[in-house]
Order: structure tokens, then C-alpha cells, then sequence
């Protein structure tokens, strides 16, 4: 059991007390968190509602997606498997403050973000994949340096990081560098970008 403290809209605020030494936070009939007083394992829940979390990909609805030679260039991910706090825009265009293919939790805290993409022809020498926050090159992930137009040989190429996010302005989007310039694949096992909160603040 836990002693309870709920915040009810019809009824106002309610507490209910016991001898267990855990608190339990309510909002409604949900329950927001469990508060231990058990020493070293004292610890906080976050409720699944209150944890953004997203897994995107390109389909390939958005057309061939050619990246330009030699430049960072932001990965087009249209198709959403799932996006629980609706923080991922998955538009061609900025919505509200999230700027297209971008990720803009509401919940400040450190967010675990991964993605892959692989290459259906073309190619440089070298090829990279990186997170941007905020529009600034922020975490590195492959970067392979290879024959003229030889990626397709290579597989997929991953980047994957632990970032701090403020919940209210701070975005990531996952870009590719390829120094002479190639077409990705479409598909949720190859060209994907996900992300969830690992800690809140």
C-alpha cells in the first residue's frame, strides 16, 4: 500500500495516509509517481504518459530523398510507429516551434536517441551520421571513409546518444554527410530514427 495523495477534479485534494513509508502521487485516477523512503532504493516513477517517446522512418512517400554532396544534410522520417507525447514532427514544414523531421519533448530530462539509415546507390568517399540539437552538430556516430560510390557494400551506417533536452525549446533531428552524394533507402529496418526520455530532471 502507499499513502496517497490525489489531485481529483471533481473532488479537489484528497490525502490518504498509511504506515508504509511510500507516497503515491495520483492526478485523477492515474498515477503520476511513487515516492520510496526505503534509503539507497528511494526512488521516482514517471508515469508512461509523461515520458515522450517516437520511432519514425522514411517510407519513401516523400520521394526519392537524394542527399547533396558534401554537406550535413537533415533525414526525412514521414511514417510514425508510434510518438506518445506528439513531439515528433513528421512534416516537411515547421510545426509550432518543431522544425520539420524533428523531436521537441515536453519534458525536460536526458532523452537515449538512435537511428540508421542505408544508401540505395551513389556515394563518396566518405560518409557520416550525426544528431543535431538545435540546429548545432551535437553527437557523431559512423563515419566511414570508403571507395568512390562502394557505401551500398557497407550496410547500414548508425549513430546513437545520450542527450540533455530542456522540455520546452531544445530539438534533435539525425542528419547524413556524404561527401559525393547519394539516395537513401525507405524502410522501417533501414532508414529509422527513434527516441525516448532515459532520466527526468
Amino acid at each position: 500500500m502507499a499513502s496517497i495523495l490525489n489531485a481529483d477534479i471533481a473532488g479537489g485534494l484528497k490525502a490518504t495516509g498509511d504506515t508504509s513509508g511510500v507516497l503515491q502521487i495520483q492526478a485523477g485516477s492515474v498515477t503520476v509517481a511513487n515516492i520510496a523512503s526505503s534509503g539507497v532504493n528511494a526512488g521516482i516513477q514517471v508515469a508512461p504518459y509523461a515520458a515522450p517517446t517516437f520511432s519514425a522512418y522514411n517510407n519513401g512517400a516523400v520521394g526519392t530523398t537524394s542527399i547533396a554532396t558534401a554537406t550535413y544534410v537533415a533525414l526525412p522520417y514521414p511514417s510514425k510507429q508510434w510518438d506518445t507525447g506528439g513531439c515528433f514532427n513528421n512534416t516537411g514544414s515547421t510545426v509550432g516551434s518543431t522544425p520539420s523531421y524533428s523531436f521537441l519533448p515536453n519534458v525536460a530530462g536526458y532523452y537515449m536517441f538512435s537511428g540508421q539509415t542505408e544508401n540505395v546507390s551513389g556515394g563518396g568517399s566518405r560518409i557520416s551520421l550525426a544528431i543535431y540539437k538545435n540546429n548545432t552538430y551535437t553527437k557523431q556516430g559512423t563515419d566511414l571513409g570508403l571507395p568512390s560510390g562502394t557505401w551500398g557494400n557497407a550496410g547500414g551506417i548508425t549513430v546513437g546518444a545520450l542527450i540533455y533536452m530542456n522540455g520546452t525549446t531544445d530539438y534533435v533531428d539525425m542528419r547524413l554527410y556524404d561527401s559525393g552524394g547519394q539516395t537513401i533507402a525507405a524502410g522501417p529496418t533501414q532508414s529509422y530514427f527513434s527516441g525516448f526520455l532515459a532520466r527526468s530532471v
